[in-house]
């Protein structure tokens, strides 16, 4: 077969994905120049049979135009309002390459900026008002509101404050001990915490993470997740590596990124990038955790099991998507009212082990969103001050 022509401007993954749609044979030197995630995406769509789909939904939306045109062409799709089924697999795995968001039909939707424009743009309406607190290492605390500035505090670093969230600036004088700080989310909140190696950390509400400020001072870099939940993307040092602590769990990176979700009694590791080491503080279990794959964590047993994941409906939450894949009503109910504060009343306890999927943009309202669940089950979900009642429909 005569091998048809691709534009070379084309990134690597998708002129793999054109030739094999067209019949050719790919030889292992060019598999080798993918990503994981990238040889993870082709080979999801040669599994299900969807190259030629992939393929036509490339011409489609013409990757090599500006992105922003691409934005703009998709607008339209982004404005209907409703929760939607999640993805079949191949295009979740799509989206961790053509855009790290993706929802519903639409397969494109923000970039750069723009996706932290909608985070900060989420309705506070509906939602606690409670601020979040920093915690400096001589135990002072500072109420971190709107656009506060917040310079030339004592220690060794700049604190520069935006808005949701704070960016930690090394000065030359960083100390020979090491000197943390705390950070309090309270429910109906999250924050971004950037470090002076250039470490980034999403923070779910509900968390508390005490971090290390500056981080040359010690042979490894240290930060102890107190509770809650929070997304990690480590700056890359051979020299220092990088370990979360909670309770008696340790998570040892080099430069990776990984979500820890320690809301319940079973801590959930799970690993989008690199490599980490997963393992009890007394060193007796380890696991070593590659990409799509999450280690769980028993705190009242102390044991861990590894296990492969889809890792889309477990960090979609840092990019403003509340997503559930399966998951008990208990569950949906649970991060529904951690997110804007609401208490959950469950009339029948047994409705709490309904299942339920989709995701939404977590920038709508509360009342649009139990609306949409009420439409999509036989469920009754009613507002009354903080509190969400939950009951069986009487409609029939």
């Amino acid at each position: 077969m005569m091998n048809k022509s691709y534009n070379t401007g084309l990134p690597e993954w998708e002129q793999i994905l054109r030739a094999l749609n067209n019949g050719e044979e790919i030889s292992d030197d060019r598999y080798q120049k993918l990503s994981s995630d990238e040889r993870l995406l082709i080979s999801q769509l040669q599994e299900n049979q969807k190259l030629a789909e992939a393929e036509n939904h490339l011409d489609e939306i013409d990757l090599t135009s500006d992105w922003f045109s691409i934005n703009a062409r998709l607008a339209a799709i982004a404005k209907e309002e409703r929760i939607k089924p999640l993805f079949p697999n191949w295009l979740r795995y799509a989206a961790v390459i053509l855009l790290p968001l993706m929802v519903g039909g639409i397969y494109l939707l923000s970039i750069r900026n723009s996706k932290e424009e909608r985070i900060m743009a989420i309705n506070k309406e509906d939602r606690g008002l409670k601020t979040p607190i920093l915690i400096l290492s001589d135990g002072s605390s500072i109420e971190l509101g709107p656009k506060k500035s917040i310079t030339n505090l004592s220690g060794p670093q700049v604190f520069v404050q935006e808005e949701n969230g704070i960016v930690y600036k090394t000065g030359e004088n960083t100390g020979a001990i090491p000197i943390f700080n705390t950070l309090i989310i309270p429910r109906g909140a999250e924050y971004k915490l950037m470090l002076g190696d250039g470490t980034e950390v999403w923070i779910n509400a509900d968390t508390k993470i005490k971090y290390q400020v500056n981080l040359d001072a010690a042979k490894t870099r240290e930060v102890f997740l107190e509770k809650g939940e929070a997304f990690f993307k480590v700056a890359k040092n051979p020299k220092r590596p990088f370990i979360v602590h909670h309770g008696n769990m340790n998570v040892e990176v080099l430069g990776t990124s990984f979500n820890i979700n320690s809301y319940s009694n079973t801590t959930y590791t799970t690993l989008t990038e690199g490599k980490v080491m997963v393992s009890t503080a007394n060193g007796e279990n380890r696991v070593e955790l590659a990409p799509n794959q999450q280690a769980n964590f028993n705190k009242l047993t102390g044991s861990i099991e590894k296990q492969d994941v889809d890792v889309f409906s477990f960090v979609a939450w840092k990019d403003g998507i509340l997503a559930f894949e399966n998951e008990t009503m208990a569950d949906l109910m649970e991060q529904i009212g951690r997110l804007y504060d609401y208490d959950i009343d469950f009339k029948d306890n047994s409705l709490k082990q309904l299942h339920y999927s989709g995701s939404t943009d977590k920038t709508n309202d509360i009342k649009k969103i139990l609306n949409i669940i009420q439409k999509t089950s036989n469920l009754t979900l009613t507002l009354k001050e903080r509190t969400i009642i939950v009951e069986k429909s009487t409609k029939n």
